[in-house]
């Protein structure tokens, strides 16, 4: 992926410092997330053009009211925060995505508080109530035998 966006930049993965580009291999960031993509992405072109990244600030978290997103900013914050971490020349504002974690936090507090009261499913073999998206309590589904 990184290769792919670096040649439609005009550049390739040997752009990168060999250091850079194993520290990149080692991240725990997954290209199969999009907000993770998102991040290696910003980072990526950042240091092909050898600039300094920029930082979201926390009041653009504000006041977001999609469950969704904010999971999906989380999630970018977070990776940009790794980014930051691993590749100080990018010179991200670390401070300032910690503020926006909190600002995400804060957000993911009162949506959540929203979703109340919360549901409760029931457990298929005995009746007792079980988080609704399982079928089995946690003693049935220990109790099950297994597959193999």
């Amino acid at each position: 992926m990184i290769d792919e966006l670096l040649r439609s930049r005009g550049s390739g993965l040997y752009a990168l410092t060999a250091e850079d580009a194993w520290r990149l291999a080692r991240s725990r960031l997954s290209i199969d997330n999009k907000a993770d993509r998102d991040a290696l992405s910003k980072t990526v072109a950042a240091l092909d053009d050898d600039l300094p990244a920029t930082t979201p600030l926390a009041d653009h978290f504000r006041d977001i009211a999609d469950l969704a997103l904010i999971e999906y900013w989380a999630r970018y914050v977070e990776a940009l925060r790794w980014c930051g971490n691993a590749f100080p020349q990018l010179r991200l504002d670390l401070g300032e995505l910690v503020r926006c974690e909190m600002v995400i936090a804060e957000g993911f507090t009162y949506l959540l508080a929203d979703l109340r009261p919360f549901r409760v499913g029931h457990c298929e073999k005995c009746g007792r109530s079980c988080p609704p998206i399982h079928r089995l309590c946690k003693d049935c589904a220990r109790s099950r035998p297994s597959r193999r």
